[in-house]
């Protein structure tokens, strides 16, 4: 949606997903943006450290997710996804285990989404808000990165992130950023679109697993993040 936009506003190609590089030769009035992970959650709970100096006098938006979804979207990213075969054996354990892994697993989550959200200034956005009014959050997402745009502009933008026709552009080879691409041609399991579902954690773990990541949340997720009572 945000490639779309600025696409609409500043002209630059919304397939390459606004690949850093080519904001350097973007029009003045772009703000520039760089999507980062942040050093990754796949690190054991208490290895994650987030340095607020690396931070300070930048606009920061948490994009945020809810932790035990992240996990399994996680697992089937490793699983279909990734080229890193020491990440991928991750996958080859059963779904209930990988979630509670030491490195990477709900409380490294939980870690990692909690120090970002101790950020000073950080908006927090979550896929959540995406999913149930993504014009109002993309808009909440543009002003808080700088970025002046109108009704048509958002409207278009939220058409065009849409999950089916993601799905579409991404079977078709539409864009050239790697970020949107089938990991493995022909294969639709390896693409990233997938479900676009909030709580499918629920399904895919059954009620008595998902009853215990709720338990841990509930007590060690920071309630800024908005999945208190979820």
């Amino acid at each position: 949606m945000l490639a779309q936009l600025y696409q609409r506003r500043f002209g630059i190609d919304e397939r390459g997903l606004l690949e850093f590089p080519a904001l350097r030769h973007a029009p003045a009035e772009a703000p520039r943006v760089l999507f980062a992970h942040g050093g990754d959650a796949m690190r054991r709970p208490r290895q994650i450290r987030v340095d607020h100096s690396q931070f300070a006098g930048k606009k920061v938006v948490l994009l945020a997710r809810h932790p035990a979804d992240i996990a399994v979207s996680r697992y089937h990213h490793l699983k279909h996804r990734s080229r890193d075969k020491s990440r991928r054996r991750l996958a080859d354990q059963p779904l209930e285990t990988f979630v509670w892994a030491e490195e990477g697993g709900v409380a490294s989550i939980t870690a990692f989404l909690n120090q970002f959200a101790a950020l000073p200034g950080v908006t927090i956005i979550r896929y959540e808000d995406f999913l149930a009014d993504p014009r109002k959050s993309l808009k909440r997402l543009a002003g808080a990165i700088g970025v002046k745009a109108d009704g048509k502009d958002i409207d278009d933008a939220v058409e065009f992130g849409r999950l089916a026709n993601l799905r579409k552009l991404e079977r078709q080879g539409y864009f050239t950023s790697t970020r949107l691409q089938q990991a493995r041609k022909g294969d639709s399991k390896s693409g990233k679109v997938r479900s676009g579902k909030s709580g499918g954690y629920r399904g895919e773990l059954g009620i008595e697993a998902a009853e215990r990541i709720d338990a841990y949340l509930r007590e060690h997720l920071d309630p800024r993040l908005g999945y208190s009572d979820a």
